[in-house]
C-alpha cells in the first residue's frame, strides 16, 4: 500500500488533472442520463 501511494505522489501534475477531469466527465454523464430517461 505504502509503493502505490508512492506511486501516486510521482505521477505528474497533468496526469491528475486528466484524471479529475475524466471523473468528472463519468460524474456528469452518469447525471445526465439520471435527468433524461
Amino acid at each position: 500500500m505504502s509503493e502505490s501511494k508512492k506511486d501516486k505522489s510521482k505521477q505528474p501534475l497533468w496526469e491528475l488533472i486528466i484524471n479529475i477531469i475524466l471523473e468528472l466527465f463519468s460524474a456528469i454523464i452518469r447525471f445526465s442520463k439520471h435527468l433524461i430517461p
